[in-house]
């Protein structure tokens, strides 16, 4: 039984609604605590229909299953990428292959596709590898972030200045003054950013 169900004895039409209204103040607050530990919000511009109608309807637990997803996005959308953001995403999360991501990573995965605030989206990639929290990455750590960057633009790793190996250490070369091999937040978001670094084209293809 749903849990929300029965809690009150009104009519039918009026029990519905109570059950709508509250299950919608439980899913807002998924959303509201995603977009807060993502520091993605409302003025990103990603696909928030998408989210919105996953959010509200397939996301029992705060988990997404793999073919809920595709299945609401060739809904939504005719242009046959369903398949290549399911890829993404879910290759990105589902570690474990268990076809189940949690929310949040959906959201995070958005913004790396399709936000076109670089800060942000160069701070999402940061943050996926910045695992001990300690604001810096190590080449090895670089290498992933920018080979999730180039994947979720539809680059493949190994053209020119897209190779994400080489993009790396040139960042590291041209941003660290320490010699440690590392990068801050804020270099790496730079560098990214910069259409002269090796990153550039990421910018341009925004």
């Amino acid at each position: 039984m749903d849990p929300v169900a029965g809690m009150i004895d009104l009519d039918d039409a009026a029990n519905e609604q109570l059950i709508k209204t509250r299950r919608g103040k439980k899913e807002n607050k998924l959303l509201q605590s995603s977009a807060y530990s993502t520091q993605i919000n409302r003025s990103a511009n990603i696909d928030w229909k998408l989210l919105n109608i996953l959010v509200e309807d397939q996301c029992p637990n705060g988990q997404i299953k793999k073919e809920k997803f595709v299945e609401v996005y060739d809904q939504l959308y005719s242009d046959g990428k369903s398949s290549d953001f399911c890829s993404f995403t879910f290759g990105l999360f589902d570690r474990e292959d268990s076809e189940t991501i949690e929310f949040h990573e959906l959201m995070v995965a958005t913004g790396l596709r399709q936000c076109h605030d670089l800060q942000l989206r160069y701070g999402l990639a940061f943050s996926l590898f910045d695992s001990d929290n300690t604001n810096t990455m190590h080449t090895c750590d670089v290498i992933r972030a920018i080979s999730v960057l180039l994947e979720a633009i539809g680059q493949t790793d190994g053209q020119g200045d897209h190779h994400a190996n080489r993009s790396a250490k040139k960042l590291i070369e041209r941003y660290t003054v320490s010699g440690n091999n590392q990068l801050k937040r804020d270099q790496f978001i730079d560098g990214c950013k910069n259409d002269s670094s090796p990153c550039g084209l990421l910018a341009r293809d925004d």
